[in-house]
Order: structure tokens, then sequence, then C-alpha cells
């Protein structure tokens, strides 16, 4: 597998822990080169989507008394933690142009 988090400026692999409050939306910067990226939306919110009905589905059955809470809140568990370890694999970032750098019509 591909690993897709990385920095598009300079490479920089960046940690699972980042995956946890990552929105497509927030801009962060590198702290290897300084230069802004972002998630790109679709991989970000994708992968949100699989991961909540993921971790839904066996709560869901818990609760309609189809699986033991046991199992349902293991289940649920075990999502979470295959999410955070595939991230990294599946969550594609992309340059940020700068506002102001050379977008003036002069």
């Amino acid at each position: 597998m591909k690993y897709r988090a990385a920095c598009p400026h300079c490479g920089l692999r960046f940690p699972r822990r980042m995956s946890v409050l990552n929105v497509p939306h927030l801009r962060r910067k590198c702290s290897r080169c300084g230069q802004a990226f972002r998630a790109v939306a679709w991989s970000e919110y994708i992968g949100n989507i699989l991961l909540g009905g993921g971790w839904a589905l066996p709560i869901l059955f818990g609760l309609a008394g189809k699986l033991p809470w046991v199992y349902a809140i293991g289940l649920a568990a075990i999502v979470v933690v295959l999410g955070v370890w595939l991230w990294p694999y599946v969550t594609i970032f992309e340059k940020v142009i700068a506002k102001g750098k050379g977008t003036e019509n002069a």
C-alpha cells in the first residue's frame, strides 16, 4: 500500500495521531518546510463516513439485541483502531496556495 499522508511539498510523512482531528478545511503547515497543505476533502469525508458506519453498525446490533454488548463494543473499538491504522494509506493531501501571492490583477 502506498503511504499517502505526506507533505505535498517536501514529502514528510505525517504521523497517525494527526488522523484524530484532521478536517479538510483546516490548513496546516509542514513542520519541515513550513508550506501550507490540507487534506483533499473527498478522501477525508469518504473515510469518515466509512469509519462512522463501521463503528455504528456493531453498536446498532448491540442495541437491537442481535449482538452481545461485549462483542459490539469490542468490534467498534477494532473499527476505530483499523481506521487510525489505515488513515495514512487512504487520505490524500494537497498544496494550499497562499492568498495574495501572484493573484493581483495589475
